[in-house]
């Protein structure tokens, strides 16, 4: 049996140490992000996809709805961080002794205004979205919309828990 000196065998060990720990970095590396468990997946753009699928907008009309989705964008995150700040500048006074009540409402009425404007420029950005609608496109468009506005801006969250609740229940009830 040959006799290993203690340094080759330290360094046989820091080899084998060095290639797993390559082998985990790669193996992390190439792993895709899992949502979380009470997260939904998010699609690229549902809005988009519904117009595409289901209205039947053309690849002319989802070009005309890039270019409105940028300018939407760019204008809701200016208008987001707009009602941040007003809300910044209310909670900020938690701290206070004393405040008048004029104050916070002067405060609070100026991130409903905040809240308004986001409002109005998303009715606006759907509406312009419809001016883009075929005549034949309107009726899909009308009667598909107001769902899909509501699930984005309130989405179902308890859906999935209560189904999970019942397929629970119909094993306990078995």
């Amino acid at each position: 049996m040959p006799n290993f000196s203690r340094t080759q065998i330290l360094i046989f060990i820091i080899a084998i140490l060095l290639l797993v720990n390559i082998a985990m970095v790669v193996s992390f590396g190439m792993k895709q992000p899992q949502p979380k468990e009470n997260e939904r997946p998010r699609r690229a753009n549902p809005i988009a996809s519904t117009l595409k699928e289901k209205i039947g907008f053309s690849d002319e009309q989802m070009q005309k709805i890039e270019q409105l989705k940028k300018q939407h964008r760019e204008t809701m995150h200016t208008l987001f961080e707009d009602i941040k700040n007003a809300k910044i500048a209310f909670y900020k006074n938690v701290n206070k002794a004393e405040i008048a009540d004029s104050t916070l409402e002067r405060l609070s009425n100026n991130i409903g205004r905040k809240q308004q404007a986001i409002d109005l420029q998303a009715f606006r950005n759907f509406r312009e979205i419809r001016s883009l609608c075929t005549p034949e496109q309107l009726p899909a468009y009308d009667s598909l919309m107001p769902g899909v506005i509501q699930n984005m801006w309130f989405p179902d969250k308890h859906r999935d828990m209560n189904r999970r609740k019942d397929s629970s229940n119909e094993k306990n009830n078995h």
